[in-house]
């Protein structure tokens, strides 16, 4: 009775680690979802954990088209995320703008692209971009069909995140 006992436990146990494993972190759901773009195009989100090291132990990341011009949507980002107490960086190049956001263990990463970027590496699969940097190409501008007025943005949130910070303040955006 007692070995029946600890193997339904067991089981109890690895179901529930199961089911954690392939539904979303939702304080980084929220996290994302509090700083994406009010209005938006959904591309796709994914998201997913790791017990390797020099990855986050568990990220949610959303890619989309928003409406607006670079600076605006890049600044209404880092109002965002200040908002809601984030402490904001940002790193500007010609045609990307990349923040980092941190509340504790927290770390959001935003790149917002305008057309004709140089390359486009999602963070939730890689180390956030360099907005000065354009050797990690992994999707081309070619790739990616813009909507006039419209810019990429892609939004991920990372716990325990191994990446530090890069960039200033936000003031010049």
């Amino acid at each position: 009775m007692l070995l029946l006992s600890c193997c339904v436990i067991a089981i109890a146990v690895g179901g529930f680690l199961v089911v954690r494993a392939l539904l979303p972190n939702g304080k980084l759901k929220n996290a994302v979802e509090s700083i994406a773009p009010e209005r938006h195009n959904t591309l796709e989100c994914s998201w997913g954990s790791s017990t390797f090291e020099g990855e986050s132990d568990s990220y949610y990341g959303c890619t989309y088209f928003a409406p607006g011009k670079l600076r605006q949507v890049a600044h209404t980002l880092a109002v965002r995320a200040a908002r809601d107490g984030f402490e904001v960086t940002c790193e500007t190049g010609r045609r990307l703008i990349a923040l980092m956001a941190t509340r504790g263990a927290t770390t959001v990463y935003a790149d917002v692209r305008r057309r004709g970027f140089a390359d486009f590496r999602l963070h939730h699969l890689t180390a956030p971009a360099d907005a000065m940097d354009s050797s990690a190409d992994v999707m081309a501008s070619s790739d990616v069909d813009i909507p006039a007025g419209s810019v990429l943005v892609d939004v991920s949130a990372h716990e325990d995140a191994p990446w530090s910070h890069r960039g200033d303040a936000c003031a010049t955006i």
